[in-house]
């Protein structure tokens, strides 16, 4: 089994390539070439302008968050914020809300998200990363939603679910990390219980960013009947149906979707798996600060190897590098539009890339 390659030609060559410094703002002039300050007024001014028009598309797709769903959709917003601790087997504390006809969020019964309202329906569960208040959740939760849907003609009907979990910032940059962290098992044990109540027949597609993608894989590790801290699902609720997972700039270690890794039982449970890594993400960069004793790198930052993996044709890996460059913010992977049809096509359950 090989693994699931782009072409050189592609926009995405995975030969070496230094990472593109940021460009010199609008200011900086050479000593001996430094225009008047009226010129450099103007120039400025005719720079921002550029830049206002070159953005407009995507911020204003991102404002639309304050619209509603399409017909054809529902919005959901699942909060595990509550769970503090939950005992192995034992049911999780989780509220639901859903975004009504009027754009308002409604209190919202879970039973009914187990509930498919279409054969055709694709339940796609967004987790954001750190640092995220409750307030903050449905609003991040939303401007995802506007730019999956945003040109995607062929788009399905989606039950979107924005999964929130307990992410506010912790003081200390080093003590917060390792804090969100640790809190990520329980976020994971939270999300398995509502995968394996699902129907078996309903496609669903996980999308996690930086420490959501390590709830999203754990929580498929727990639905393969892994387990996570000392907790594991009941053996009568686990899961055997598949899904589908995309990762962005994943803050988990390489090594835990590999076998005898922490999320290993995870590969199980995809049907396929995209993993958007950066090896020019300055945050990444020092992830192995959060454990001493192993030092582990990033998956999001390295990638994994997979070659020897039965699984590997379902593992598909971009570095993204040449794209996101020197960030770690979300946006930076959702704005490109080559980025965002592969993405959409994983979420989306749709058919072979276009890419190849």
């Amino acid at each position: 089994m090989t693994n699931v390659r782009i072409s050189a030609r592609s926009i995405l060559p995975m030969h070496a390539r230094p990472c593109t410094p940021s460009p010199r703002p609008c200011w900086w002039f050479e000593p001996a070439t430094r225009p008047s300050r009226p010129a450099t007024a103007r120039l400025c001014a005719v720079l921002l302008l550029c830049m206002t028009l070159c953005w407009l598309p995507a911020r204003q797709v991102l404002r639309g968050a304050e619209c509603g769903a399409r017909p054809q959709d529902e919005l959901w917003l699942v909060s595990a914020r509550q769970c503090c601790a939950v005992s192995s087997g034992g049911e999780p504390r989780l509220s639901a809300q859903r975004l009504d006809d009027d754009s308002r969020w409604q209190g919202a019964d879970l039973e009914a998200l187990y509930t498919p309202a279409s054969a055709d329906q694709v339940v796609v569960i967004y987790i954001h990363g750190n640092r995220v208040p409750s307030s903050a959740a449905a609003a991040e939760g939303q401007r995802v939603y506007r730019l999956l849907i945003g040109g995607a003609e062929s788009a399905p009907p989606l039950r979107f679910v924005i999964w929130s979990w307990p992410s506010a910032r912790v003081r200390g940059h080093l003590r917060d990390v390792r804090a969100k962290a640790q809190r990520t098992d329980v976020a994971g044990y939270c999300l398995a219980w509502v995968l394996v109540h699902l129907p078996e027949d309903q496609p669903v597609s996980l999308l996690g960013y930086s420490f959501g993608a390590r709830i999203a894989t754990g929580a498929a590790h727990l639905a393969g009947g892994g387990s996570l801290g000392g907790r594991a699902l009941p053996p009568h609720v686990t899961s055997a149906h598949t899904m589908r997972a995309v990762i962005l700039a994943g803050a988990l270690h390489a090594s835990w979707l590999r076998p005898g890794g922490y999320h290993e039982r995870a590969r199980t449970q995809l049907d396929h798996l995209l993993n958007l890594y950066n090896t020019c993400d300055p945050v990444l960069k020092r992830y192995h600060l959060l454990d001493k004793r192993t030092r582990a790198s990033a998956l999001g930052f390295s990638g994994m190897y997979t070659a020897d993996l039965v699984e590997a044709p379902r593992l598909e890996q971009l570095n993204v590098r040449n794209i996101v460059q020197r960030s770690h913010e979300l946006e930076d992977y959702l704005y490109s539009p080559r980025l965002l049809q592969r993405i959409r096509e994983v979420l989306f359950w749709q058919p072979a890339p276009t890419w190849r």
